[in-house]
């Protein structure tokens, strides 16, 4: 149980009164004015920097239409530095070679060669239409591989391909049931001195013609 009770006050003739109570309530300050403005400003700051695409993701407003756009600004912006980074970093390499052709007495010894240089500059996000879409380029050959995982954000596209290769033939090997190692031949001997085949794991094309066996 709660009770409000007045403040008790003394006038100067000494008499005592008990001021009515009263409770001032006032309701808590909505945020979404706060939450607006921040959100607001967030937005204007990415799209300064053509970095809108990030704020508008998660909006279920907009088309995948406008998202796209929104990361072609930022894509061409991207490829501005890109640019700019190439011819610095292929400066630095011929330099770098026509430093070690002089100090080595052959100033002209390097230049036949070009520095080639590509910036991968790929601003892929989690877009499940955008991949459904480069894969059925990719599918009907109308952009080739490397250029397909490039556009879904594969950063080392060489080393993705060497893991891709060998994941299919390790797995060749699994349905054609050749193991790893081959077991160790007990007619070779034992210890040291002994030796156990090598499965080599390549094919060999034949000449059009040519039977098995010969």
């Amino acid at each position: 149980t709660y009770s409000l009770i007045g403040k008790e006050i003394v006038d100067q003739d000494g008499r005592r009164t008990i001021a009515t109570p009263n409770v001032l309530w006032r309701d808590p300050v909505d945020v979404t004015s706060f939450r607006t403005t921040r959100e607001a400003s967030y937005h204007a700051i990415l799209e300064q920097v053509n970095m809108a695409h990030y704020t508008l993701s998660g909006d279920s407003r907009l088309s995948a239409e406008s998202r796209r756009q929104s990361l072609s600004d930022y894509s061409k912006d991207l490829r501005i530095t890109a640019n700019a980074g190439e011819r610095a970093m292929r400066w630095l390499l011929e330099t770098v070679l026509k430093m070690a052709a002089t100090f080595a007495g052959d100033p002209t010894r390097f230049d036949d060669l070009r520095a080639q240089v590509t910036i991968s500059a790929n601003p892929a996000i989690a877009d499940p239409e955008m991949w459904l879409a480069v894969d059925q380029l990719v599918t009907s050959r109308m952009i080739s591989r490397e250029k397909g995982m490039s556009e879904v954000g594969v950063s080392d596209i060489d080393a993705e391909l060497n893991r891709i290769a060998s994941e299919r033939a390790s797995n060749l090997w699994e349905t054609l049931g050749v193991p790893e190692e081959a077991p160790a031949d007990p007619a070779a001997g034992s210890g040291e001195g002994g030796s156990k085949p090598v499965v080599v794991k390549s094919f060999v094309r034949r000449p059009r013609g040519q039977r098995l066996g010969n």
